[in-house]
């Protein structure tokens, strides 16, 4: 499942390594949305917030509890989890949370909470291209098919923690609605990806949260056309994959652009180099090489800026000649272009 991106010749980007806005409020705010067959008004029973609280108990996870907002509160606006203090808190999300991290969300003025919206239509174009890149589910667009609802689980009042803290507090929440609500499907806007809900439960199983389970990191497959006209012409398609999901988490995206690797091998350096990156931090930096697909392969790191949407900063993975589609500085002429 890969899109065909349309590029202009003179992509004229003038953010200087800025974020774009999805990207900036992605940051501030992660999401998940879970999406049901029921419409809107036939939500499931655990729907309202006390409903909810019982389901969660029954799941194993009695301590998360839900407040419906306050008389004074928009009723559009969504209901908010009760997080009155760090050991509240921890309490809620079991012995995995790390005390002196939530010391750090005390210093920011808020414990902080998680938000559950109200049922509300599944619009199918919100997805965007996340179908298509949802590569690991293969059956989301059947399922799909039959979902007519969405409600929205956000985060609030993290900026304070560290990515995998904050992570991993997402991760236990959002397993605690799944049990407790059975969504048919889950969308993660920020990576662009499509999750089955058993298969997100699985890897906290196998995982117990420590890493990136479904869902928080996508990488994405693009085929280029430049005005229209398909890049690098016939039998040398320009090809290009990324990763979405880590500028958010407050890290630096991947890419690379490229001609004549297998793309699943392409795929495969760009997800171990994320994982990297999410254990070790921002490590990784231009000039610095990381493995590609074989032993003996090095692949250069460039800074760059994504060439598909949204605008940021990302960490360009040259594969070198004769299998790098960009044009470098340093890239050899056409007349020094002969294999060794």
């Amino acid at each position: 499942m890969d899109e065909l991106l349309q590029l202009a010749t003179d992509s004229g980007d003038d953010g200087h390594g800025e974020h774009s806005r999805e990207v900036r409020e992605g940051l501030e705010h992660w999401s998940v949305d879970l999406l049901f067959a029921a419409a809107p008004g036939d939500a499931p029973a655990a729907a309202d917030p006390v409903a909810l609280a019982a389901a969660l108990e029954q799941a194993g996870h009695g301590d998360l509890t839900l407040a419906p907002p306050s008389a004074s509160e928009d009723p559009t606006r969504p209901e908010a989890a009760d997080a009155a203090t760090p050991a509240a808190l921890a309490r809620r999300l079991g012995s995995a949370v790390d005390a002196s991290i939530l010391g750090v969300s005390r210093d920011v003025g808020a414990p902080p909470r998680w938000l559950l919206s109200r049922p509300a239509p599944f619009d199918r174009l919100a997805l965007g291209d996340a179908l298509s890149q949802s590569w690991w589910w293969p059956e989301a667009e059947a399922v799909l098919a039959g979902c007519r609802s969405r409600r929205r689980l956000v985060d609030d009042r993290m900026l304070g923690l560290d990515h995998k803290g904050r992570l991993r507090r997402m991760q236990q929440v959002l397993a605690a609605c799944i049990e407790a609500l059975r969504p048919e499907a889950l969308h993660w806007p920020a990576s662009e990806q499509l999750v089955e809900p058993s298969s997100f439960l699985a890897s906290v199983r196998e995982d117990d949260f420590r890493g990136l389970l479904p869902g928080a990191v996508n990488v994405r497959f693009f085929r280029l056309e430049y005005d229209g006209e398909a890049a690098g012409g016939e039998g040398h398609a320009e090809l290009l994959m990324d990763t979405r999901g880590l500028s958010e988490l407050g890290l630096i995206d991947l890419q690379c652009h490229f001609r004549g690797l297998d793309p699943e091998a392409v795929s495969r350096v760009l997800y171990s180099t994320a994982a990297y990156l999410f254990a070790e931090g921002r490590v990784i930096v231009a000039g610095n090489t990381v493995q590609g697909p074989g032993p003996r392969d090095a692949w250069l790191v460039r800074a760059g800026q994504a060439l598909a949407p949204p605008r940021r900063p990302v960490l360009d993975l040259d594969p070198g000649f004769p299998f790098a589609a960009a044009e470098y500085p340093d890239s050899p002429a056409p007349d020094d272009e002969t294999p060794s």
